[in-house]
């Protein structure tokens, strides 16, 4: 629960200080991806193989540009790769 308030919170004040949506989104999920008790980048299950691999995806509503990654290892943030493309 303390992980998720994090991610709001610091999601909320990007977005006060005039950060877009895409970017408080990226963030939130950075946070998420950061702490080993989510089921997200660190945290994420492992594969039969002991390793992780990581799936993230964002989109744009605006203009419905979109990126994504799948079964990414050694990766700390997905959703950083995801945002990049």
């Amino acid at each position: 629960e303390k992980v998720m308030v994090e991610a709001c919170r610091r999601a909320a004040e990007l977005l006060n200080a005039g950060g877009t949506c895409i970017d408080a989104v990226k963030l939130a999920i950075e946070v998420m991806e950061d702490d080993p008790t989510t089921n997200a980048g660190n945290g994420s299950n492992l594969t039969l193989d002991g390793t992780v691999e990581c799936d993230a995806s964002i989109m744009s509503g605006q203009d419905m540009a979109f990126g994504a990654v799948g079964a990414a290892p050694a990766i700390k943030n997905p959703i950083a790769a995801a945002t990049a493309l």
